[in-house]
């Protein structure tokens, strides 16, 4: 083992513990150790894996993943004993549940200084840490000479000049990946931080945890870097539920606790016209409100109607030019969200003595039972969702006037890309707020259920300090 080199099939260093492969050290740095060590290809690798290569396209998750090893098919003992180690190492083993929620392989992260000396922990590829809990320095996935993005992390088809070299300049990573340091620059590096933060992660296994939205929160179909930000958030979350000292603190979040109960059926007449009586009490004093800061009488409204334009079978209203303020647009919004009667040409001021609720949203959360102070925090968050999506809308909006015939592309190009921010278009609720629930056992009815609420980038400037709702504990 001193002199590794090139092995042939009969002789391969498959022992997957001798002194150059350190404790909590992930798959990736241990398979590109075992094909330098055995003058191994890719191709080769995966053939000892049982497996075959696939090139590296752009699914969520890569067919010949280091995330997961339930792909490898090995055949023989020792290949059986080198999958079961490498298996030991990947993500999936210590949170079966959710590495797929928390991690991304579209790109090998790392830290730079841990790299130098030949190690790499699976845990840096969940996209919520952005920082080596070892050393704090934030971690990259592009190369540090040339800036090119990173291989993926799995077993591509792709051509490489060799593991941990850039593809692109061929420059190695870290020094200990440069050849003349190969094997001995390798060592059984210990991280505790990263071992912390694994233990911490570990935790969330033993948590009951239904969160039914989690895969739709937060999606953007505009934007190609949703399902990493979705990543990120849902560590954020997820990492408020224990203690870790290595979780950044959450990025725009607001987290709210309430107690609930596990609903075991769908909501009875009585039941719901009750609960309709006291949430649309709440939902019009927050509109009352809003609407006295804004100081938009039902006159001002309906002379600003014509510069609204109101798409009706998906209830989305948008402002046809800058004329309109955000903050009005992001209100009325929040109105055809909630509001089931309210319709294109009866924009009201809030003034209306009857008032019918969507039956979805008062009826939210549909699996549990909450308190209304949880749903007059829902329902504020809503409106504070509506508001940032309208100031963006109205960023973007710039100058436009689609009653103008040279900015009319423009404007249906920017209505294309952002309506689904605004009403119910794809979900009865902003793509920024979800909501699940959380028992230290099974929930049962009467059982210590805690129901989470989250809303991300909500911006209460300006809205908070406007409402005042009876909220009851």
């Amino acid at each position: 083992m001193d002199s590794p080199g090139a092995a042939t099939s009969d002789h391969r260093v498959w022992n997957i513990e001798p002194h150059w492969f350190g404790p909590g050290e992930g798959p990736y740095t241990v398979v590109a150790k075992l094909m330098l060590a055995n003058g191994l290809t890719p191709k080769d690798m995966a053939q000892a894996l049982g497996s075959t290569l696939v090139k590296g396209m752009a699914v969520p998750v890569h067919g010949r993943t280091l995330l997961d090893l339930s792909w490898a098919r090995p055949s023989g003992h020792t290949a059986g004993d080198l999958v079961a180690g490498l298996a030991g190492r990947c993500l999936s083993r210590a949170n079966p549940r959710w590495w797929r929620c928390l991690a991304g392989d579209a790109s090998f992260r790392y830290c730079a200084e841990c790299i130098e000396v030949g190690f790499h922990s699976s845990l840096c590829q969940v996209d919520g840490l952005s920082h080596c809990p070892v050393h704090r320095t934030s971690l990259l996935d592009r190369c540090r000479h040339c800036g090119s993005k990173t291989s993926r992390f799995a077993l591509t088809a792709e051509e490489t000049l060799g593991p941990l070299v850039c593809p692109q300049c061929g420059r190695a990573l870290g020094a200990a990946w440069e050849p003349e340091n190969h094997f001995r620059s390798w060592g059984q590096h210990s991280f505790d931080a990263y071992d912390a933060l694994g233990r911490d992660l570990q935790k969330l296994e033993q948590l009951s945890i239904t969160w039914p939205d989690q895969g739709a929160w937060l999606l953007d179909p505009a934007d190609p870097h949703s399902d990493t930000k979705r990543r990120a958030r849902t560590f954020d979350v997820l990492t408020s539920l224990i203690s870790t000292d290595a979780a950044a603190s959450p990025r725009g979040l607001a987290i709210r606790r309430y107690r609930a109960r596990q609903s075991a059926q769908l909501w009875e007449v009585a039941t719901i016209d009750a609960a309709a009586a006291r949430r649309t009490a709440i939902y019009k004093s927050i509109r009352r409100h809003f609407r006295r800061r804004l100081k938009c009488g039902s006159r001002r409204v309906r002379a600003l109607r014509d510069d609204f334009i109101w798409d009706y079978p998906h209830t989305v209203l948008l402002p046809a030019n800058p004329s309109v303020s955000a903050d009005l647009h992001g209100f009325l919004s929040w109105r055809t969200r909630f509001e089931s009667d309210y319709l294109p040409g009866e924009i009201k001021s809030g003034r209306s003595s009857h008032l019918n609720l969507r039956y979805g949203l008062v009826g939210w959360p549909t699996k549990w039972r909450s308190t209304d102070a949880a749903w007059a925090e829902f329902c504020l968050m809503c409106l504070q969702q509506e508001l940032v999506a309208a100031r963006q809308f109205r960023l973007e909006l710039g100058e436009l006037d689609l009653r103008k015939p040279s900015d009319a592309s423009s404007w249906m190009e920017l209505a294309r890309r952002l309506h689904h921010r605004f009403g119910p278009v794809s979900r009865q609720w902003p793509v920024g707020i979800t909501c699940f629930a959380v028992s230290a056992s099974t929930p049962s009815p009467g059982g210590d259920l805690q129901l989470i609420l989250v809303s991300a980038n909500s911006g209460t400037e300006g809205v908070a300090d406007c409402v005042s709702v009876s909220h009851d504990s």
